[in-house]
């Protein structure tokens, strides 16, 4: 229930609450800290509970720290804006007459760089959500231990997490968010491939942790950036109903790249594979239901349509996304014409006589 709320209103909660100097701060800040709260409670849980009577000591700790949001939420925010807007962007945005929600849907199907950013955004999140989610099965089948898959997916995200900082704030102050968002995508595509010969061989630890900090540093890093992408092309309309969809496309691209495994589910084929394989003991004989899903499997069909598939969509980005950045434009002076500077000066001089 909470998941889909907090993913809406990082883009929401910064462009009402927070000046053009802080804003892209406020974005990495919000936008990173439900995956890294998910990465620490992956991280942290099996060196506390290590049996199931453990449980309810798991919904104690991670709820303590949620506590002080909590009250500090419904006890301190008794508004859903400022009593003065943070920018003048704000203050355009509040003025603006709000469409209703299926006028927006519409009005946002419609915006070409909007499509854009949805299919690319959702593909990079979904991406990396699939490749979280299955990295235990992909590198139990080369023989590398749990704690090696726990460590990688946890370095995808802390490295985007530290990366989002120097690649927000160096968006922020040159204003060249496309640039900044389009130069990512080069390494990215290179790591695609490289990631899918590293992920299939054995013996290479090193490189495994590797590849997974370098693709979080560029698909996390640029995530805060590509939100504010999204509002910018898409300014004045709704902010949360522009990262909802984003995030309503990474979860529909997601459960569509997790679903395509089953189309590629090959058996390894040599005794050399079966017998390095760490996904169950190869000394067992009975095979349950149950751990039927612990079957050691060979992937590289399937990184590699997920891994074209990402890639396909970079270049896509990369090559048709382009906006004029609306939000900014808002909050530049305007230059009036002669006529408009006549009106401003006798209002100002009607007021200084009254």
């Amino acid at each position: 229930m909470g998941c889909p709320f907090i993913s809406c209103v990082p883009t929401k909660v910064s462009q009402n609450w927070f000046g053009d100097s802080e804003r892209s701060v406020a974005t990495i800040i919000l936008g990173m800290s439900n995956p890294l709260g998910l990465v620490l409670g992956q991280t942290l849980t099996p060196f506390f509970v290590r049996q199931p009577t453990e449980l309810p000591l798991l919904n104690l700790v991670w709820f303590l720290p949620s506590l002080p949001g909590f009250l500090l939420t419904v006890c301190g925010v008794g508004s859903s804006l400022p009593p003065t807007p943070p920018s003048s962007s704000a203050a355009s945005a509040i003025q603006s007459k709000r469409r209703p929600f299926m006028g927006t849907i519409v009005q946002l199907f419609r915006n070409k760089a909007f499509l854009i950013i949805f299919l690319f955004l959702g593909a990079a999140m979904g991406y990396i959500s699939t490749l979280q989610t299955k990295l235990e099965q992909i590198l139990c089948a080369r023989g590398y231990s749990d704690q090696l898959a726990g460590l990688a997916a946890a370095g995808i995200i802390v490295a985007g997490f530290l990366a989002s900082f120097p690649i927000g704030l160096l968006a922020q102050k040159t204003g060249k968010l496309i640039p900044i968002s389009k130069v990512s995508c080069v390494p990215a595509v290179v790591l695609l491939g490289v990631m899918w010969w590293v992920l299939v061989q054995p013996g290479l630890p090193h490189l495994v942790l590797i590849s997974c900090l370098l693709l979080g540093v560029f698909s996390l890093g640029i995530y805060p950036v590509m939100l504010e992408l999204s509002v910018e092309c898409t300014f004045p309309l709704d902010e949360s109903v522009v990262t909802g969809l984003c995030y309503l496309s990474s979860a529909f691209q997601g459960v569509l790249l997790m679903f395509v495994e089953n189309l590629f589910e090959t058996p390894l084929q040599t005794e050399e594979e079966l017998s390095i394989q760490t996904c169950r003991p190869v000394q067992q004989a009975i095979v349950t239901e149950d751990m039927e899903h612990m079957k050691a499997k060979d992937y590289t069909n399937y990184l590699l349509f997920i891994n074209i598939y990402m890639a396909i969509l970079i270049v896509v980005f990369f090559a048709f996304f382009n906006t004029e950045y609306r939000r900014t434009k808002a909050t530049e002076p305007r230059n009036h014409s002669p006529v408009e500077e006549n009106s401003l000066l006798k209002d100002l001089k009607s007021l200084q006589e009254s």
